[in-house]
């Protein structure tokens, strides 16, 4: 078959386009994979969309502007979801003795461990696109607190990277908390996230 792609194709030239569509067709029928793109469809729907757009992108515009078009758009999907990532306030679970993890809820004022004391888990490495985000995060969980917080705990384990918008935004807020008397501690940061916060 591929011998007589690369040297009979004059052959061909002679059958009409619609045949030669459907020849495309039937050979691009089998390389689909509908498991996988059910399975996408479940796990994310927005990289189901985006392979649809990909194929859809192939037959009409071209391959290699529609692979730039989807790695682009990938790389924005990933920028929109880390920008407002996970987070929780953590709590202790008596009976199990261990921290577990509460929904922020704006609605509530309890968000603090003990009393002048919150437990804050941000789930993502800090970056341009959610370090207001969390800013905004935090100032609220202080401002809703049912006593005057002192202790303001960053649990930074899922926080493996500070860029530099970030690492200012951060002083930022370390300097707003030191006018409010309160003293921001971090828990359980990685070697790379300590060696930024020294620099």
């Amino acid at each position: 078959c591929v011998v007589f792609l690369l040297f009979l194709t004059g052959l061909l030239t002679n059958l009409p386009l619609v045949t030669l569509a459907a020849i495309l067709i039937v050979a691009v029928w089998g390389l689909i994979d509908f498991a996988q793109l059910r399975w996408l469809y479940r796990v994310r729907r927005s990289e189901f969309w985006l392979a649809m757009l990909a194929a859809f992108g192939v037959l009409t515009v071209g391959l290699l502007q529609t692979i730039l078009l989807a790695v682009v758009l990938s790389l924005l999907g990933v920028i929109a979801r880390m920008s407002r990532p996970h987070d929780a306030v953590l709590s202790h679970d008596a009976a199990q003795d261990l921290f577990v993890e509460r929904e922020i809820d704006p609605r509530t004022t309890d968000v603090e461990l003990l009393p002048g004391l919150i437990v804050y888990r941000f789930d993502a490495p800090l970056f341009f696109a959610n370090a207001p985000y969390f800013l905004d995060r935090a100032r609220a969980l202080i401002d809703s607190a049912e006593h005057p917080v002192r202790w303001f705990l960053i649990n930074a384990e899922p926080i493996v990277d500070v860029d530099a918008t970030a690492a200012a935004i951060f002083m930022e807020f370390d300097a707003e908390m030191d006018e409010r008397h309160i003293q921001i501690a971090i828990a359980r940061a990685g070697e790379p996230l300590r060696a930024m916060l020294d620099r």
